[in-house]
């Protein structure tokens, strides 16, 4: 599509281009913040009857209206297909983590004895599909895309259980011990190599030891690792896109949407990009991507999926200070910030632009204190907030003038 051509759906429900080649940025701007004035006032209560005519007034005027508007509706529909999807996989993998018995540390759940195991699965479609038409009813019949959505990340999180749990095909006991934390819950994890894991706010972990290696996979969040030095079993601790090697050391991974970042307290510690982390086309624009960074105490580095960063000095930074319960940003990406703020409450926040996301902020504040982040980033910040009644919170750029 031409980048001076956009994309709308006609009240006839055909797609339509609207030519705005002739707007100027401050045009658009103006525009979007028309938009974001008509979307919030439209969530907060009923437009009366002059509202209503001034409104489709404003749609007619020029089809930018429209794709502005549409634009907005789309964030905030994200917003609930985000969270269908969440509670759905949610479901999966709490009973993933009922099934993962049979190994120190792990109780086996009561009334699950070996004849039940194979036919567990089948409650656990039972409740899936009860998660999926509760959402579906609760998106509307006219959400195609998330009733699509939702009915998709059911389909794959359950087939998945039911070939590790079910039937003759799969193994009969899960080779994987599964932890994980709720929201803000952070919990200690004594592993049988005398190791211990600190677990952070819903985060999820794997472990796997075998002779001559101890294995474990941070599937989500943050994690500070205290390992047992033991020469002849390396610990490893994989992630999305890197892999941590030590002996015996303080650490900590913490791993979001797109990067994953090592910390180290104590000791030394191997940082090894996963050779599968970038896609081919990615990997052809690099020049010369780190592929392996070693640190030591007081360092830091971050991994993507362009490859290992540059080693950072940690210069009054504590590792892991969620442990204390106490949150420290330093020019950091206000999406980063609010990633963690999501794991401590259960409205989440989404920031509606990526200007918005990629803004750059300073600040501190224990955990206890996450619910009044919102208000701290409304006087800060110009931006715009507004709270729905299930505690879901959008963010917006401040319209101009206000």
């Amino acid at each position: 599509m031409n980048h001076n051509q956009v994309e709308y759906p006609a009240n006839n429900g055909v797609t339509n281009s609207a030519d705005i080649s002739g707007l100027s940025s401050s045009d658009w701007e103006r525009i979007e913040a028309q938009a974001r004035t008509w979307f919030l006032l439209q969530q907060e209560r009923t437009l009366s009857d002059a509202e209503q005519i001034e409104f489709a007034a404003w749609l007619r005027l020029q089809p930018a209206h429209q794709y502005a508007h549409e634009q907005l509706q789309d964030i905030w529909q994200g917003m609930a297909e985000a969270e269908a999807v969440r509670q759905v996989t949610e479901t999966a993998l709490a009973f993933e983590s009922e099934l993962s018995y049979g190994t120190p540390g792990v109780a086996e759940p009561s009334g699950l004895t070996p004849s039940s195991r194979t036919s567990a699965p089948t409650s656990l479609l039972e409740t899936v599909q009860q998660k999926v038409e509760a959402w579906c009813s609760k998106l509307g019949s006219e959400s195609l895309h998330a009733r699509w959505a939702v009915a998709s990340a059911a389909v794959l999180v359950v087939g998945s259980l039911v070939w590790m749990y079910g039937g003759e095909s799969g193994p009969a006991l899960p080779e994987l011990q599964t932890y994980r934390t709720a929201i803000s819950e952070i919990r200690e994890l004594p592993l049988t190599d005398g190791s211990v894991v600190t677990l952070g706010a819903e985060s999820i972990l794997t472990v796997k030891f075998e002779e001559g290696k101890r294995q474990v996979q941070l599937k989500r969040g943050q994690a500070f690792f205290n390992v047992a030095k033991d020469l002849n079993r390396p610990f490893f601790v994989a992630t999305r896109h890197a892999t941590v090697r030590v002996v015996g050391t303080r650490f900590e991974v913490y791993q979001n949407l797109d990067q994953v970042k090592v910390s180290v307290e104590e000791g030394v510690v191997e940082v090894m990009r996963n050779s599968a982390a970038s896609p081919p086309h990615v990997q052809s624009r690099l020049s010369d991507p780190l592929q392996e960074q070693t640190l030591v105490a007081g360092q830091q580095v971050k991994a993507s999926a362009v490859g290992i960063g540059r080693v950072q000095q940690l210069v009054g930074y504590k590792v892991a200070g969620w442990r204390d319960g106490r949150l420290e940003y330093r020019d950091t990406r206000l999406a980063d910030v609010i990633a963690d703020v999501n794991r401590y409450r259960d409205g989440k926040i989404s920031l509606g632009t990526e200007s918005l996301k990629n803004t750059k902020i300073t600040t501190s504040f224990s955990v206890d204190q996450v619910d009044t982040v919102v208000s701290m980033l409304e006087k800060s910040l110009p931006v715009t907030v507004h709270q729905e009644s299930d505690g879901r919170v959008l963010i917006l750029p401040k319209s101009t003038g206000q």
